[in-house]
C-alpha cells in the first residue's frame, strides 16, 4: 500500500527589514506579478500568538512519522525545476502590524477580479434596495464565455440564449438567505452607448475563477435581451431558481469583444438589488464531508504535484468536483509542509492548509471570505494531520500531536482555535504511538484516541481518551495496520478502522461504533502494491467509502460504498508523482 504523509522536509524563509506600512504596501503591489494569488507559502495574517509550551524540549519525530516522511519526500521531489527565489519572497507579503484577517482580492482588485465586491449582508426592498455604481472601463475580461454547462449559454438574449461575455467585468458576491416577493437585480447602463450582459455563476465548478477569458460552464441565469442603454434586469423567475445559503457572483459584463460604433462593450453603470435578504455568509451542507471543496456534502478528487521540484518546489493542489464539473488548481504550500484540509470558518467547505514544520507555522487559504491566513503553533517534529474541530464549535482548530522521543516519553496534543489565545495540552500516549484523531462519542468534539502495540505482541490496540475526560481501550486489528478513521455506519461517531496489505489486496476493517466490542465488518478493496488510501464520503450519504487512488498516467479513484459494495470509478484524474490529499487522514 502507498502510505505516505505529506510532509517533506524543511524550508528556509528569509526575513527582510521591516518596512513603513506604506512602503510595505509598495512592494506587495510591486511584486505581485510575481506571487499568484494562491501561491506556496504567501501568508496575509500574522497572529502575535505564543508558541506551543515545552518547546524547549525538542523531541524527535517518532518513528512512523519519520518513516512517512522519508517516502513521500521520494514521492514530490519529483518536478522540473525550482523557483527559490519565490518561495524567500513568502514572509515579505504581510503588512507590519497586521493582527486580523486581510482580504488581499478586496484591496488589490475590488471589483474587478474575482471574488469581486462583496454586497454586505441585510435586507433590501424597492424602497431601500441596495445600491452601488462603477465602471468597467478598463477592466479585466475575468469570464470570456458563460454556460450553463459545456454546451449550453445562460445568457437570455433578444431571439435567442448565447454565452459570449468578452467584455471588461465587474464582480459582485453575495449569499442569498430569503427573498420577498418581486426579487430582482437591476443593472443600468450610465450613458447612451453602454450595451451590458448581467449573469450569475453558482459556487460549485469553476466557481468564480482566477485570470482572464475564462470559459465558466457553472452560470445560473443571464439576461441581455436589450441591444442599447436599456436597463438589464434578472426578474423574479430568475430570481427564484437561484439557491439560497451559497456563494453567488454576479457579473456586469458586455457581449462585444470591442466597440462596434454605435456600441460601446464596458463604461459606468448602476446595479440595484431588491426584495431580497443577503446574509453573511453560506449554510453548511446537511451531511459534513471531508475534502468537500464545493459544501455540497460530498468528498471531491483532490491530488497534490510538486510542480517546483525539491523539497522547497512549489505544490499544486488539483481539485475534481464529485458532481463532475470543471476542474480547479490551486497553489499553496511546498513540497516539505504538512498538507491537511479542513472547515475553519464554518461555511462547509474545506480549505486549503499547510503546516510548515521547519518554523512551525501554519498557512490556510479561508473560503468563505476568499482571505489567507498565517499563525505561529507548534515546532518541527510535530504532526498537524490530527487536524479537527476540539471545541465543538463547528470550525476546525489548529492542532498538533507531538509523540515522545521514545516509548518512555509521554506524548501530547495541543489545540486551540483560530486567533490567539490560550491552548489546551492534553497528555495522551507515549512515544511510537499513532495518533487516530476522531469524534468517537458523537458529541462534535474530537477525541484523543492512540493506537498502540497491544501486550499481546500481536494485535493493536486503541486507547481512547474522550474530551470529557473519560477513558477506555480496546483491542482492535494487528499492531502492523494503518488507522483510517471515519464514519462507516452513519451514525454521527467515528469508527475504529484500519486497512492492512491481505495478499495483493487491501483489507479494510472496522467496529461499528453502535455495536462496539460485538461486530466486525472486514472487505477487500484496493491492489496493495499500487494504490493510496483514500478514504472519504464520495456519495454524500453520511457513511465513510471504502476508496484509493491509482497512481498512472493517467491515475483514477475507485469507490466502493459499505454495504451495499456500489463500485464507481473517477474519470482520468493525476499522473505519476501526485499524492492524494485524503492521504492525512491516514495514520
Amino acid at each position: 500500500m502507498r502510505f505516505t504523509k505529506v510532509n517533506l522536509g524543511q524550508s528556509d524563509i528569509l526575513g527582510r527589514k521591516t518596512l513603513s506600512p506604506a512602503a510595505e504596501l509598495e512592494r506587495w503591489r510591486r511584486n505581485l506579478g510575481y506571487l499568484s494569488v494562491f501561491a506556496g507559502a504567501a501568508a496575509i495574517i500574522a497572529s502575535q500568538s505564543s508558541q506551543v509550551a515545552a518547546k524547549e524540549n525538542q523531541k524527535a519525530i517518532p518513528p512512523r512519522i519519520a518513516k512517512q516522511a522519508s517516502e513521500l519526500v521520494q514521492q514530490l521531489k519529483r518536478g522540473a525545476c525550482s523557483k527559490p527565489d519565490l518561495l524567500r519572497r513568502q514572509s515579505e507579503y504581510r503588512l507590519p502590524g497586521q493582527k486580523s484577517e486581510f482580504n488581499m482580492l478586496e484591496v488589490f482588485t475590488g471589483g474587478d477580479n474575482c471574488p469581486g465586491t462583496t454586497i454586505p449582508s441585510g435586507t433590501y426592498t424597492a424602497a431601500t434596495p441596495f445600491t452601488d455604481s462603477g465602471t468597467t472601463a478598463g477592466a479585466n475580461n475575468t469570464v470570456g464565455t458563460a454556460r450553463i454547462n459545456a454546451t449550453i449559454g445562460c445568457i437570455e438574449g433578444y431571439a435567442a440564449t448565447y454565452s459570449s461575455a468578452m467584455a471588461p467585468d465587474h464582480i459582485y458576491t453575495f449569499t442569498l438567505s430569503a427573498r420577498g416577493a418581486n426579487p430582482r437585480i437591476t443593472v443600468t447602463p450610465g450613458n447612451a452607448t453602454y450595451d451590458t450582459s448581467v449573469y450569475i455563476l453558482n459556487s460549485s465548478g469553476t466557481a468564480c475563477p482566477a485570470g482572464t477569458g475564462n470559459t465558466a460552464t457553472n452560470c445560473l441565469v443571464g439576461t441581455d435581451v436589450n441591444f442599447d442603454n436599456t436597463p438589464e434586469i434578472i426578474n423574479a423567475t430568475k430570481m427564484n431558481s437561484l439557491p439560497l445559503g451559497v456563494p453567488l457572483y454576479l457579473f456586469v459584463d458586455s457581449f462585444y469583444a470591442a466597440n462596434t460604433p454605435p456600441t460601446t462593450n464596458s463604461g459606468p453603470y448602476t446595479v440595484t438589488m431588491q426584495d431580497v435578504t443577503v446574509g453573511s455568509g453560506p449554510m453548511p451542507p446537511a451531511n459534513i464531508s471531508p475534502l468537500d471543496m464545493n459544501a455540497d456534502g460530498k468528498t471531491d478528487y483532490v491530488l497534490l504535484r510538486n510542480i517546483g521540484g525539491g523539497t522547497s518546489g512549489q505544490v499544486r493542489w488539483h481539485t475534481a468536483y464529485r458532481d463532475g464539473d470543471p476542474v480547479l488548481a490551486t497553489d499553496w504550500g511546498i513540497a516539505s509542509d504538512q498538507f491537511f484540509s479542513d472547515d475553519y470558518d464554518g461555511d462547509g467547505q474545506a480549505d486549503f492548509g499547510v503546516f510548515r514544520p521547519s518554523t512551525g507555522t501554519f498557512y490556510l487559504v479561508r473560503s468563505l471570505t476568499h482571505t489567507m491566513y498565517m499563525e505561529s503553533f507548534g515546532q518541527n517534529g510535530d504532526d498537524a494531520t490530527v487536524v479537527g474541530d476540539y471545541d465543538g464549535d463547528g470550525r476546525a482548530d489548529l492542532a498538533l500531536y507531538r509523540g515522545g522521543a521514545t516509548p518512555a516519553d509521554q506524548s501530547f496534543w495541543y489545540y486551540r482555535p483560530l486567533g490567539g489565545g490560550g491552548f489546551t495540552t492534553i497528555p495522551w500516549g507515549q512515544g511510537g504511538d499513532t495518533p487516530a484523531p476522531g469524534d468517537y462519542d458523537g458529541d462534535g468534539k474530537n477525541d484523543f484516541v492512540i493506537q498502540r502495540d497491544d501486550a499481546n505482541g500481536v494485535n493493536g490496540r486503541f486507547w481512547k481518551r474522550m474530551a470529557t475526560g473519560a477513558q477506555s481501550s480496546e483491542m482492535f486489528g494487528l499492531k502492523t495496520d494503518t488507522v483510517v478513521t471515519g464514519d462507516f455506519d452513519d451514525d454521527g461517531k467515528s469508527d475504529v478502522a484500519v486497512v492492512r496489505a491481505d495478499g495483493a489486496n487491501i483489507r479494510w476493517e472496522f467496529e461499528p461504533s453502535a455495536t462496539a466490542g460485538t461486530t466486525l465488518v472486514s472487505d477487500l478493496w484496493g491492489v496493495a502494491a499500487t494504490d493510496y488510501v483514500t478514504p472519504g464520503d464520495y456519495d454524500g450519504d453520511g457513511r465513510t467509502d471504502y476508496a484509493v487512488w491509482r497512481e498512472g498516467t493517467p491515475g483514477r479513484f475507485y469507490i466502493m460504498t459499505v454495504g451495499v459494495r456500489e463500485i464507481t470509478t473517477s474519470g482520468p484524474w493525476g499522473q505519476m508523482g501526485d499524492v492524494p490529499a485524503a492521504d492525512f487522514m491516514v495514520h
